[in-house]
C-alpha cells in the first residue's frame, strides 16, 4: 500500500488530479503540519517520531506534497 500511495503522491506533485486528502487522517493533519514547521521536511523519520504511532508515513508524505511541494 505504501508504494502505491508514494506513486499517487508523485503523480500529485506532477500536477495530476489525484485526491491525496483521503490518505491524510483529518485528526492528525494539523499536527503533522505543526511538526513540519518545527523540524522541516528533510527527514521524514524526525516528523514520524513526534507523531502518534498510528499515523502512517504515507500521511506525512501526503501532507508534504499537499502543502510543501510545488506542483
Amino acid at each position: 500500500v505504501q508504494t502505491i500511495i508514494n506513486h499517487l503522491v508523485k503523480c500529485y506533485t506532477y500536477g495530476m488530479n489525484v485526491d491525496i486528502d483521503k490518505y491524510i487522517p483529518k485528526q492528525h493533519e494539523k499536527r503533522i503540519k505543526e511538526i513540519i514547521k518545527e523540524v522541516g521536511t528533510e527527514y521524514i523519520s524526525a516528523i514520524k517520531n513526534k507523531l502518534p504511532e498510528e499515523v502512517p508515513y504515507s500521511a506525512i508524505h501526503c501532507v508534504i506534497a499537499k502543502y510543501y511541494t510545488k506542483k
